[in-house]
């Protein structure tokens, strides 16, 4: 019997196709995205604004060269993009000794929580505050849910895009999608 390959073991979290939708809402998997973590000292923050020309605030992102930087930690951002075009050799290549580049796309799992309903919804389902005034468009948090670390990102006034380890992808929809059902149909009966 042949051992799956690391690229099998890998990929074999990878969800396709998922979507799901509520009253006013959507959820639906990021299928096609690079995820790419770059760690830098603060002491070399400076070069690293110079080369990229951005580096995004606490708690904030920014768009830079077609991609978007997310705030995840002092000294780390995640370069978050949509396009293959994005990658980490390019980018250690364009940083040099600047910092320390590290492809996640196979290890984390990107969400979409899309509509004229998703703010409502989030706000029944996340630990932090993530109203309008307290969280606006751009921000970046980390909080746990269901036991699980997620980085979530308001990209527009109404989406939001959550980030979480690929090895508990299943548990994290699972819950996240049992979490948004119960959030819809408590909303629906308040309304009637």
């Amino acid at each position: 019997m042949l051992e799956p390959t690391m690229k099998e073991l890998a990929t074999s979290h990878r969800l396709t196709d998922v979507t799901d939708s509520f009253p006013g809402a959507e959820l639906s998997v990021i299928t096609e995205k690079k995820l790419i973590a770059v760690n830098f000292t603060a002491a070399r923050a400076r070069e690293f604004i110079d080369i990229l020309g951005a580096l995004p605030q606490p708690g904030k992102s920014t768009d830079c060269q077609g991609h978007h930087l997310l705030w995840t930690e002092a000294g780390q951002v995640f370069c978050f993009a949509t396009s293959a075009q994005l990658g980490e050799a390019t980018l250690q290549r364009d940083l040099g000794d600047t910092a320390y580049v590290t492809d996640l796309s196979d290890g984390w799992i990107a969400v979409s929580l899309t509509g004229e309903n998703a703010q409502t919804l989030i706000d029944h389902v996340a630990m932090p505050d993530l109203s309008v005034g307290a969280f606006e468009q751009g921000a970046v948090t980390s909080t746990l849910f269901a036991h699980l670390r997620v980085i979530i990102w308001r990209n527009d006034s109404d989406a939001f895009t959550l980030l979480s380890t690929a090895s508990s992808a299943q548990s994290f929809l699972h819950a996240l999608r049992g979490e948004l059902a119960t959030a819809a149909n408590y909303l629906e009966r308040s309304h009637v």
